[in-house]
């Protein structure tokens, strides 16, 4: 999966999870076994998130992290979604 797909799709999962009303806080196995990729990928997508100030991370045990939708990073899915709605392609994260 592109990079930037593989990070708008987790912001919509991490998205997803917050709405269950469950733990805000998602961890990256979890998110890797859903996606289906690797968890190397979306722990270093998630470090770029991190770094625009779209998620927020957590460690978790050993090099695994948990993360959760900041609301700039719900911003800007919601911006996503106005632009360019049901065609991710045209999202640059």
């Amino acid at each position: 999966m592109e990079p930037s797909l593989l990070r708008y799709a987790i912001l919509q999962l991490l998205q997803q999870h917050e709405a269950t009303g469950s733990s805000a806080f998602l961890d990256d196995t979890v998110m890797a076994e859903r996606l289906n990729v690797p968890l190397l990928h979306v722990q270093r997508q998630l470090v770029i998130l991190e770094d625009h100030e779209l998620v927020a991370l957590a460690s978790a045990f050993g090099p695994s992290h948990t993360a959760e939708l900041t609301p700039k990073g719900m911003e800007a899915l919601e911006a996503a979604a106005a632009i360019a709605p049901g065609d991710s392609r045209k999202i640059g994260f």
